[in-house]
């Protein structure tokens, strides 16, 4: 796969993409408040409206039809994964907030 996309408002914080980071995949999500938090806060993919398959298939397209714009928005979701969410850094704030 070349890109990752998961058009759902049902997902909340989307573990899936990470995973794409992992691999270095730009990702794809709906504009609701926990994709577009992590998706555009990190600049690792794009965000569409909720529904608009059209949107959907012209950022597709787009993503495929420039390599440079999907490997950029990949290597930037892989350094958020690897700076924010590794299980060391999420367990440790984790930890932090149970234990005061």
């Amino acid at each position: 796969s070349d890109i990752y996309c998961m058009p759902s408002k049902t997902a909340t914080f989307g573990l899936t993409y990470l995973e794409a980071w992992h691999k270095r995949k730009p990702v794809i999500g709906v504009d609701i408040p926990p994709a577009r938090e992590l998706i555009a806060s990190n600049a690792g993919g794009l965000i569409i409206p909720y529904g608009n398959m059209n949107a959907l298939q012209r950022t597709i397209t787009k993503l495929i039809q420039n390599p440079i714009l999907s490997k950029k928005l990949g290597e930037n979701g892989y350094k958020a994964l690897m700076a924010k969410y590794t299980q060391n850094r999420v367990l440790s704030k984790y930890e932090h907030f149970f234990n005061g």
